[in-house]
């Protein structure tokens, strides 16, 4: 078991005196098997309230209405958790599923179905003339190892950019420009599953990296 602090401070200056609207924070890391918070506090100023709830994918969501103007808006959150698993590749693959194309479960594609639905219509066919180097119609393979390859062609063959516009980009332009930031190359990824008919998902997190200085980390995109 490691015990993980993430330090996450948000400040804005503003020239005038502004009044806030609520803010939906998304700080706390959803527990489970893996990860358990043992301690959470959280920082904000102006005076504000703030409301717990559960989104539908089940994270804690803190909403934070403020009750006076202000020129600054600042919020400090600082959260221990408790990491136990050490082997994350050490997982078990459903007997059906562990050769590709498949088939879901009946009752799973009640579950799964927004996550098989392809977001970018538009982009479907340059991602699907894309995927051909890995799979085409008629072949069967090992599904680990088409994600993975699908994985690797993208860890290998595009070059990470730091983007600091708001959004995504869409599949079609991270595969033209051969570049994207990690929730680019994520979204890409998860497009490229859903049009061979695996579900997936966006996620964003931490990143904690060896090679960072120490007390330094990252935000970070990935799929699940």
């Amino acid at each position: 078991m490691r015990r993980l602090q993430i330090k996450h401070l948000t400040t804005y200056q503003y020239s005038d005196t502004v009044t806030l609207l609520p803010h939906k924070l998304l700080l706390r890391p959803r527990e489970g098997h893996d990860i358990r918070i043992e301690s959470a506090t959280l920082t904000i100023t102006p005076t504000y309230n703030l409301q717990w709830q559960r989104d539908v994918y089940d994270n804690a969501v803190a909403q934070a209405t403020f009750l006076e103007p202000c020129k600054q808006l600042s919020i400090d959150s600082r959260i221990l958790i408790q990491h136990y698993d050490d082997h994350p590749l050490d997982f078990l693959v459903a007997d059906y599923a562990v050769l590709f194309p498949f088939q879901y479960d009946a009752g799973e594609n009640v579950d799964l179905g927004s996550y098989l639905s392809t977001i970018f219509i538009q982009d479907q066919a340059i991602v699907s003339d894309w995927l051909q180097q890995f799979w085409k119609a008629g072949q069967v393979v090992e599904t680990y190892l088409l994600l993975e390859w699908i994985n690797k062609a993208i860890a290998t063959g595009f070059a990470y950019q730091q983007r600091e516009e708001p959004g995504v980009q869409t599949p079609g332009a991270t595969l033209t420009k051969r570049s994207g930031s990690c929730r680019d190359f994520a979204t890409l990824f998860i497009e490229a599953c859903r049009c061979l008919g695996l579900a997936a998902r966006f996620v964003s997190g931490y990143l904690n990296s060896p090679t960072l200085p120490k007390g330094q980390g990252a935000t970070h995109a990935w799929s699940s």
